[in-house]
């Protein structure tokens, strides 16, 4: 027993050392990373409980997302009692991390601007270590894929999730802002209430503002392409966004979640693939059935090759993606309407049938 009890001893003091021995790390989001992983292990080690992680006055719960610009982490806000999402860039040497430092505080200072039931609203902006971190809301849900997976949702829910999107991009789209990511990873669904929310406006600006990180340039002069390849709209991949491109990408977001596909034969993989090529672009029919032919139709404007083909605007649009929903609806209920005043009618007919034959 007691060869057993100074066994763990020793292992307790070699992953201590091994813990305290770790090279410093550098950068907000590796320091943060790096006292999380030191606290985990030692509450899993050691059976103890995990020592608090703050990041100013947040207190750092888990990591909740991650890619190649930075990672978002769900924290606790212990003045306002309630759960916050920050945003930190990812670390990167010279150009890299002053574009990154600029898209984020881009992101915050519009989001401050844009209070709309759509888009998840930004609680604060700050610095440390030299990198920018945002605190916004935090969403307890999905993106649009995700939930389509998880709840299979009617085609008229899905519509609805969109009227949502359109309406807050109408909203932006007011105030001379054109988002330029347009996609369906940048749609949340809240789990419980269900409710929609447009997110990342670190590439917004004006349609015809080009002062944007110069790695996602490519060699046209009319100015830079920024964004999501796959969902990009021709003027777009040109490098000239306008409020039509969030239109068109709307709609691509919009076919996949009804359809399952890209409404492109070929879409684009990535930035490489998007300025390497003539990209075809070649409508991919349809599924009959699926949808109203007038919701179809809608969806197949909004994706017109020419931009002044489409909708003016997305209040237009909203309008005639709802007229459209909703005129299969009307005519269900009147063909109801039909059926019931025929069953009254047959039985007015057989009533007085029966008192004629009385006599």
């Amino acid at each position: 027993m007691e060869a057993i009890e100074h066994g763990e001893f020793l292992a307790r003091r070699m992953a201590e050392s091994v813990l305290e021995r770790r090279p410093p790390p550098t950068g907000a989001i590796h320091e943060l990373s790096e006292r999380l992983l030191q606290e985990e292990l030692r509450a899993s080690l050691f059976g103890q409980d995990q020592r608090p992680v703050f990041l100013d006055q947040y207190r750092i719960r888990e990591v909740i997302g991650k890619g190649g610009m930075g990672v978002v982490y769900r924290a606790f806000d212990p003045d306002l009692d309630r759960d916050v999402a920050i945003k930190l860039i990812a670390p990167q040497g010279g150009e890299f991390i002053e574009s990154r430092r600029e898209r984020l505080f881009r992101e915050g200072s519009v989001l401050f601007e844009l209070e709309h039931v759509g888009i998840v609203p930004v609680y604060d902006i700050g610095t440390i270590n030299g990198q920018v971190y945002l605190v916004l809301e935090y969403i307890d849900g999905v993106d649009v894929r995700t939930w389509i997976k998880q709840t299979s949702p009617s085609w008229e829910a899905i519509v609805d999730c969109f009227v949502v999107v359109a309406r807050a991009l109408a909203f932006v789209h007011d105030r001379g802002l054109v988002h330029r990511d347009v996609k369906p990873g940048n749609v949340m669904i809240e789990r419980h209430e269900g409710r929609v929310r447009v997110l990342d406006f670190g590439l917004v600006g004006e349609p015809k503002d080009h002062d944007l990180p110069r790695r996602f340039s490519t060699l046209t002069a009319t100015g830079v392409v920024v964004g999501t390849p796959r969902y990009m709209s021709p003027e777009h991949v040109q490098g000239t966004p306008s409020f039509a491109s969030d239109q068109f990408s709307l709609c691509v977001s919009l076919y996949e979640a009804l359809f399952g596909e890209h409404p492109y034969e070929q879409p684009a993989r990535d930035l490489v693939d998007l300025t390497s090529r003539a990209r075809p672009w070649v409508y991919t029919p349809p599924p009959a059935g699926v949808v109203p032919s007038a919701v179809a139709a809608v969806i197949l404007r909004g994706l017109s090759h020419d931009p002044a083909d489409r909708f003016a605007d997305l209040h237009e649009f909203t309008h005639a993606l709802l007229r459209a929903a909703r005129a299969r609806g009307d005519r269900g209920v009147s063909g109801a309407l039909v059926v019931a005043w025929l069953l009254l009618l047959l039985a007015l007919l057989g009533a007085a049938a029966l008192w004629w034959l009385s006599f």
